[in-house]
């Protein structure tokens, strides 16, 4: 089961909310959670579940989302904060309280769902935009990325995909091959940042992509599918501690703008 949790919140006396608070959300995030469960997660590879916050300048308010990727996880993080009585957050490094507005548990689906939204539907998306909302960053050769390659987007959604998808598995190592031959960036407005965590700054980017991927419907239907997952896994490295946040959409495109 993967899950969203939506809470809308209002710093105190016009404070801001930086966008490199993620490790502060996140020690108060796991503050709220039993301990027992908190060093569970500290042993796995691949975390179930990413957060972050971000401005929402309709509103005029901040929005914290977490989301989760298995049930357990759904249980142990997301109902926990939804129940929750607090009417504020506090991020005390930086003696910052914000006072929550709203709360609301989003997109439930599950792996099937999101499977059959593709599989099961004639039509073939195969533009897709993604704006990275906050900074993602991935580490290759031990070095942390300023530009969004093919290879790592899927290669961090496939993993995840297949650590927590229980009855959808992608199992073969030609689809990364066959996405990175077939999927192209057709549009992109980026910009490099930092990202700062406990006094390391990480060279990371932000910004919007268009995809493009050709080949046949099946491969089609498997990026569009890792695409709507990555709206819960989030893409990229840190996505616990508030890297990697996505928006994804998707629109129609004329042949010869491609």
């Amino acid at each position: 089961m993967l899950a969203s949790l939506i809470i809308k919140i209002k710093p105190r006396d016009n404070a801001i909310i930086k966008k490199d608070y993620g490790s502060l959300f996140h020690g108060y995030l796991l503050s709220k959670l039993n301990t027992e469960y908190v060093e569970k997660l500290h042993n796995l590879k691949l975390n179930p579940y990413s957060q972050y916050s971000y401005f929402d300048k309709n509103d005029n308010v901040y929005i914290w989302k977490i989301s989760t990727l298995n049930e357990e996880a759904k249980e142990k993080i997301i109902d926990v904060i939804f129940n929750d009585k607090s009417e504020f957050l506090e991020l005390k490094y930086h003696n910052l309280k914000a006072d929550i507005i709203s709360k609301n548990i989003t997109d439930i689906c599950s792996y099937k769902d999101i499977a059959d939204r593709y599989f099961l539907s004639d039509d073939v998306n195969r533009v897709v935009n993604i704006k990275f909302l906050t900074p993602t960053t991935y580490k290759v050769h031990g070095n942390f990325t300023i530009f969004p390659y093919i290879d790592n987007i899927f290669i961090s959604l496939y993993d995840k995909w297949n650590m927590y998808s229980k009855n959808i598995s992608l199992q073969d190592d030609k689809v990364i091959s066959d996405l990175v031959k077939n999927v192209n960036i057709i549009r992109y407005n980026l910009r490099s940042t930092k990202f700062s965590m406990e006094g390391v700054n990480l060279n990371s980017f932000i910004g919007n992509i268009t995809l493009h991927c050709s080949n046949n419907k099946i491969l089609v239907n498997i990026y569009n599918m890792l695409l709507d997952f990555a709206s819960y896994s989030g893409i990229g490295a840190k996505t616990s501690l508030s890297m990697g946040g996505v928006l994804i959409s998707r629109q129609s495109i004329k042949k010869d703008e491609i």
